[in-house]
């Protein structure tokens, strides 16, 4: 098998929904300090993986209000899946032979211009850019990198290695974005539509990928900054308007950005305004429910155990209502809920860090989770995970002690279907 194939065999064993590779020749627009060969001078390669977010944490998410993210919070979970993917396929080519260089997910920025780079909100290395140069994506009016598969609702991370591998073909600049503008027409800070200044061009080999040049201080007010997306906005925004408002009125809480939420491709788009306000991606998949599958829904739940989940426990709509949860309420058309549990034992041995006990376990279940709403959603079931509220939470504890689990100190994941 060529070193190619095994990367991308790998990538997908360890939770990748997409992989794609890139030359560094396809880099040598890139500001020499945001670029591969800035960081490796011996790069030839990059190595980019996606995870995408599934459809109904999306459609879920800030339905209320954008900054009442609800399921949306698995992107949390998504950004850490990130790190520990692009670790795993690093040390993975340092197996074979090669030098290899994972970049961290994409919570690190320079804000301001730094040495010979003029860039603002500059990362290490773009992963969105990135994603196009590996032949993963498009960009889309808003900025954000499009995959034909998901639209916007993935997330990437890169791995820099100094190995040749035969590139991926680039996709087409143009051929995903139908610049629908629903992003620029939902944009609570207006980012899509106020302080435009012309295209920002991406340019790799013969192609020019094109976006709107927007002002990151006005698109981050609540996407970065936490700042109330209520508050009035000035006609510019800057550095210190940002320092200024967090000042007088503090922080409100993260985003369920707007432009990703409404980002479909058109030929994947649909709707069902009685489910959600945003577009629906179409599934490629549905499964015929008229045959119960029984060995597939065995496989789904056995798989949680080789994740490290101790507890399975699975309630349908009659038996969570029954414990006081209306799953419709949670996700329309809902049937099921799927528990995840790890019991944590009295004496753990960590002593002050027991709060590493808390990550594993609370990683290892909600990762756990994650996978399973994805492998739900490949089958056509719409599926939310994260970001529980307070009826989920005291669900969770009278299904553990209908289970059996009752005073056990667990730490559990759902998912809703």
């Amino acid at each position: 098998m060529s070193l190619k194939n095994a990367v991308k065999q790998f990538a997908y064993q360890i939770g990748a929904d997409l992989v794609g590779i890139g030359n560094i020749e396809r880099c040598e627009h890139a500001p020499a300090m945001m670029s591969p060969q800035g960081l490796m001078p011996s790069a030839r390669s990059i190595i980019v993986m996606a995870v995408h977010h599934p459809d109904a944490c999306v459609e879920m998410g800030g339905e209320t209000h954008p900054q009442e993210v609800g399921p949306y919070a698995v992107q949390y979970l998504m950004n850490t899946r990130l790190d520990e993917m692009s670790y795993r396929m690093a040390t993975f080519l340092e197996k074979s032979g090669c030098q290899a260089v994972p970049i961290a997910a994409s919570n690190i920025w320079r804000y301001t211009a730094y040495k010979q780079l003029d860039a603002v909100f500059a990362p290490d290395v773009s992963h969105i850019y990135m994603a196009v140069v590996a032949g993963l994506a498009d960009m889309g009016f808003h900025g954000m990198a499009m995959t034909p598969e998901f639209g916007a609702r993935n997330r990437f991370i890169t791995v820099i290695t100094d190995v040749d591998m035969d590139p991926d073909p680039l996709i087409e600049p143009g051929t995903i974005c139908d610049n629908c503008m629903l992003c620029r027409e939902h944009c609570p800070a207006e980012a899509l539509s106020k302080e435009i200044d012309g295209e920002n061009v991406l340019r790799i080999e013969d192609k020019e990928y094109r976006f709107a040049n927007k002002n990151l201080w006005r698109c981050s007010w609540g996407e970065h900054f936490d700042l109330d997306l209520d508050l009035p906005k000035p006609e510019q925004v800057n550095e210190q308007v940002i320092l200024d408002v967090a000042s007088t009125h503090g922080t409100r809480g993260g985003e369920m950005g707007q432009c990703l939420k409404y980002c479909v491709p058109k030929n994947l788009r649909t709707w069902d305004r009685e489910y959600s306000s945003t577009p629906m991606r179409r599934p490629a998949v549905t499964l015929d429910e008229s045959v119960e599958s029984r060995a597939l829904v065995d496989s789904l739940l056995t798989e949680l155990h080789s994740h490290g989940i101790e507890h399975v426990i699975s309630a349908d709509a009659s038996l969570a209502k029954s414990l006081g949860l209306d799953l419709e309420s949670q996700l329309p058309g809902a049937k099921s809920i799927v528990l995840a549990a790890i019991e944590i034992p009295e004496a753990t041995g960590l002593g002050d860090h027991e709060d590493v006990m808390q990550f594993a376990t609370s990683y290892t279940c909600d990762s756990a989770m994650y996978d399973l709403a994805r492998s739900l959603e490949d089958l056509g079931f719409r599926s939310i995970t994260c970001g529980g509220n307070q009826a989920i939470r005291e669900f969770i504890d009278k299904l553990l002690a209908n289970s059996g689990l009752d005073g056990k100190n667990c730490q559990t994941a759902w998912v809703i279907t």
